[in-house]
């Protein structure tokens, strides 16, 4: 089964045509590289995959459906992440609180915590099973209570 396919993909920054006709699919199970010079357009692919940017022509499908367009919160909704060079995570935390940080939705603030407590306490305990749950298909279950700057700089970008 094909879960990602870029069709054609082209993208111009002004009259600078960077990508050209880029074509590639991933089938389930598969691990493909981006490999090429500086400036040959690999970050630009990444960026319109995650939704970051958007191609100037070309589609691009995830399991079928056409995410070209879908800004990048709606892109990571699906799973479709990247992560950057520089780690972005919270050191002084723990990997858990890391992974139920990043799972936060919009509608978590303190005045909802103070005045629907028992709903705000619901919503927390399904963050963490969902955060277990994240942290034991990336095989770092073992390293949820450690905090993330005393974890190697490989865990740190998995756990990222």
């Amino acid at each position: 089964m094909i879960e990602l396919e870029l069709n054609n993909i082209k993208k111009n920054y002004g009259l600078k045509n960077v990508l050209d006709g880029v074509n590639f699919e991933v089938k389930t199970g598969e691990r493909i590289s981006l490999i090429g010079e500086n400036g040959s357009g690999k970050t630009t692919t990444l960026n319109m995959i995650s939704g970051a940017l958007v191609p100037t022509e070309g589609k691009i499908l995830y399991e079928g459906s056409d995410i070209t367009a879908l800004p990048e919160y709606e892109v990571a909704r699906m799973g479709i992440r990247r992560t950057f060079q520089n780690i972005k995570l919270c050191s002084s935390m723990t990997a858990l609180e890391n992974v139920m940080l990043g799972g936060q939705g919009q509608d978590t603030s303190i005045v909802s915590f103070i005045f629907q407590y028992k709903k705000a306490k619901r919503y927390e305990a399904e963050l963490r099973d969902r955060a277990e749950a994240m942290l034991e298909y990336i095989g770092l279950q073992d390293l949820r209570n450690r905090e993330v700057k005393n974890l190697p700089y490989g865990q740190q970008k998995k756990l990222e």
